[in-house]
């Protein structure tokens, strides 16, 4: 789920938020996810935009090492209960 609503507080540059990415329990640690995300990354870089934002939970399970290990960093910021994540595309 991608949302290209620009957020009025990130004005300076054209980014994009990723609300949703799921792969099935038995598709998970077989390379899918990284292959989308990176797919995706390559749209978007393509289509001039400059940042990727997502957020997730940190408690286990938790998706946080699968996307700081594609790049995402850590804005310090949080979603309720989810951390903001972001990448320079």
């Amino acid at each position: 789920m991608l949302d290209f609503t620009p957020d009025p507080r990130m004005k300076d540059f054209k980014h994009a938020s990723m609300w949703r990415f799921m792969i099935g329990g038995k598709y998970q640690k077989m390379g899918y996810g990284r292959d989308a995300i990176l797919l995706l990354i390559e749209y978007l870089k393509a289509q001039g935009y400059e940042k990727l934002f997502t957020s997730c939970v940190v408690n286990e399970p938790s998706p946080l090492q699968f996307y700081l290990k594609l790049g995402f960093v850590d804005t310090g910021e949080w979603d309720d209960d989810e951390k903001i994540l972001m990448r320079d595309l």
